[in-house]
């Protein structure tokens, strides 16, 4: 299996789970996940790991050109 096809396969096991959880290590939204670090790009193209079906949850919007994805952390100062 090349990593193309695993990535694949990681994102049609994702779709089948619900929208509300979010796989903490794929996509752009993984890497602030993982890293705590906030993430902003005006060309969407440059970014290797943007995978809109996890970093692009939205049912009105197609075409995405830009992103920031922060991280959002609770009362304890633990990301949620």
């Amino acid at each position: 299996m090349t990593a193309q096809e695993a990535l694949r396969d990681a994102e049609r096991q994702y779709r089948r789970r619900s929208k509300h959880i979010y796989p903490n290590s794929l996509g752009v939204t993984g890497q602030v996940y993982l890293t705590g670090e906030i993430v902003y790009e005006n060309k969407i193209t440059k970014l290797a790991n943007f995978l809109p079906s996890i970093d692009n949850l939205t049912t009105n919007v197609k075409d995405v050109h830009s992103i920031m994805v922060v991280p959002i952390y609770g009362h304890r100062a633990r990301m949620v």
